[in-house]
């Protein structure tokens, strides 16, 4: 994460004379469009010294690595641009304005909002963050008519809550990835269905635990005395990108453009198909998750066209997703190709840890990688098969560490809060102004991780 990352509408215009200690995380880390070819340079020479191989034959393993992935990095994207494009459909715009109405202070909305919050990501993480910040914000400018004073950057944390279970819900990518069958370390390491994984009675209760604990947290953190919303905070704009004004449809290609029962049509073909592949035996993982996700932001439109506008207008934050996934897959075929890079990580990996702390270790690779690339698919591209191979060799519970990697993306999001940077720009609200909240959250999230790891799992 730099400076050019945390610019990203968080001070929208106004000086920036003190900062958090999240935002100086920036002068040390590089973004992970820049990190990318630093690593790429460092794999490719550890890789010669480690494995004694050719450069050239590490160069070759790089260019496959870069073509065999294009699948999964397309997954990784639609997965963040789905959620997104959900979140935004009007259904859900509408359920904003009288939820915001129920909190009667300040106080109890920190933990109405990060209930919310928790609740809806782990269903869909998009969905959880896009939803929970428009709530918060909507929630204070409520209770500010109310004559209420408020803590304004409290309640957009509490919004954003939803972080914990970003990775470790129903729209976990690694989890979900890992039960599609032909995932790129199927041979290795066989299938893993979510059953044992995010549907386990471990994960279960972790997540319940959470519910109960980040907004408990909330809500003590939240200062005796509140403020009233600035202009600036009142006036703030949404997400959406408003539409302009329908003129009457004059020709066949207009009208067909905003048939409702075009969609109709769509959405009921989508719910029998998916009736008949569960029914066939088929399982949830990444691909079903993704088609019930597209075809319920297309079925809860009005319009045809509405989707993809909604859709394009998800891109403008992910613009530094696609470059850095597909360089991962390049550097992934380095370290699997090869053989004995991945080999001599996973058995470091493994002689560090027992076969009960592996978790434990996992957790701790996870937050640190993912501090530097805030991007939990791109991270397992790189680390999954030196992850699992450290768990194979030490007889490791691997739905344990697959979750425990999880965890660590998860908790590393609350430290770095890369992705909540162009929502904190929306609301007024600088990164200066939620790191103690933040910082807290991640300390309450850590122990319950932590416990969870080592007795639960």
């Amino acid at each position: 994460m730099t400076g050019s990352n945390l610019n990203l509408n968080i001070e929208t215009g106004k000086n920036n004379s003190a900062a958090g200690w999240q935002e100086k995380l920036g002068l040390v880390f590089p973004n992970p469009g820049t990190l990318i070819f630093l690593l790429t340079a460092v794999v490719l020479i550890l890789s010669v010294f480690i494995t004694g191989k050719p450069f050239a034959e590490n160069i070759k393993a790089w260019g496959k690595g870069f073509i065999g992935l294009y699948p999964f990095c397309m997954e990784i994207i639609l997965l963040f641009l789905t959620g997104y494009a959900l979140a935004v459909t009007p259904l859900f715009k509408r359920m904003i304005r009288p939820l915001a109405e129920a909190p009667q202070s300040s106080a109890q909305a920190a933990i109405y909002l990060s209930v919310f919050s928790i609740i809806f990501s782990w269903f869909n993480w998009g969905l959880g963050t896009v939803c929970g910040v428009l709530l918060a914000r909507e929630t204070a400018k409520k209770l500010n008519l109310k004559g209420k004073m408020v803590s304004y950057p409290l309640l957009i944390t509490s919004g954003c809550a939803g972080l914990v279970v970003w990775e470790t819900g129903l729209s976990g990518v690694i989890p979900l990835y890992l039960a599609e069958k032909g995932h790129f370390l199927d041979q290795a390491f066989g299938l893993l269905p979510i059953g044992h994984t995010v549907l386990s009675p471990a994960n279960i209760i972790t997540s319940l635990v959470l519910l109960i604990a980040i907004p408990f947290a909330c809500y003590l953190l939240h200062p005796k005395e509140g403020a009233a919303l600035t202009e600036e905070q009142l006036g703030a704009e949404g997400l959406e990108i408003p539409h302009n004004e329908k003129l009457q449809p004059k020709v066949l290609a207009e009208r067909l453009e905003r048939s409702t029962v075009l969609n109709l049509i769509t959405g009921l073909i989508a719910l029998l198909s998916m009736i008949m592949v569960f029914t066939s035996g088929g399982n949830l993982n990444l691909k079903n998750y993704l088609f019930i996700v597209l075809m319920l932001g297309i079925g809860l439109r009005k319009e045809p066209m509405d989707y993809p506008l909604d859709f394009s207008n998800g891109t403008k934050y992910l613009w530094f997703v696609a470059p850095v996934l597909v360089m991962f897959a390049a550097l992934q075929g380095v370290i699997t190709m090869t053989d004995g890079l991945g080999n001599a990580i996973a058995n470091w990996l493994s002689g560090i840890s027992s076969a009960s702390s592996y978790p434990i270790t996992t957790f701790v690779v996870a937050a640190l990688s993912n501090l530097l690339v805030p991007i939990t698919g791109a991270q397992w591209i790189l680390e999954g098969s030196f992850i699992l191979g450290g768990a194979k060799t030490l007889n490791a519970s691997m739905p344990a560490t697959v979750m425990a990697f999880g965890y660590g993306a998860a908790w590393a999001k609350l430290i770095q809060v890369f992705f909540v940077l162009p929502w904190l720009g929306i609301t007024e609200v600088r990164v200066r102004e939620v790191t103690k909240y933040f910082s807290i959250i991640a300390l309450v999230s850590l122990a319950v991780f932590l416990v969870s790891l080592t007795f639960i799992w």
